[in-house]
């Protein structure tokens, strides 16, 4: 005889585990000096969900670009241009992660919103595929001359 089970999974179920995993993500960035973790916890955990991949969206955002040009000159010494963005959001979650490359470096980018808080993973030596690891901070200046200018707040490498 044999023996059937069923499985219900709802998208509430799923859609809290992804959050959970997010809000350990946000703890670990903001408060531990181990970066590589909070990397690991994204590509273990949460990408491999089907489910989590399907809520994003395309976006586009000229300060997280800006971001990634101020965090490249600062890393790589000289001025930088950032191509092939790629960013998703998940608008509910004010969670947006990517992949760039500065000045040739493949870079990927992890950034929550509501802390204005995220960091960045940089291949600085394709030889030896050393990572660097930036936690970054914004901050978005209001001139009435220019706009909004971001401007770097606090980072940490690793």
């Amino acid at each position: 005889m044999a023996c059937v089970a069923r499985v219900t999974v709802t998208l509430e179920a799923v859609m809290s585990d992804y959050k959970r995993k997010l809000e350990e993500m946000k703890r670990i960035l903001a408060t531990d000096d181990d970066f590589g973790r909070v990397y690991r916890i994204f590509f273990d955990d949460v990408v491999t969900d089907r489910a989590f991949m399907a809520l994003g969206e395309k976006n586009q955002s000229p300060l997280l670009r800006a971001t990634l040009r101020i965090i490249g000159e600062d890393l790589l010494g000289t001025s930088c241009r950032v191509t092939g963005l790629r960013l998703i959001k998940l608008g509910r979650d004010k969670f947006v992660h990517g992949c760039c490359d500065i000045n040739g470096h493949p870079t990927t980018l992890i950034y929550f919103e509501d802390i204005d808080m995220g960091m960045t993973a940089m291949i600085r030596d394709m030889a030896t595929m050393v990572v660097t690891y930036s936690r970054v901070s914004t901050l978005v200046i209001k001139d009435p001359g220019r706009g909004a200018i971001p401007v770097p707040g606090t980072a940490a490498r690793h």
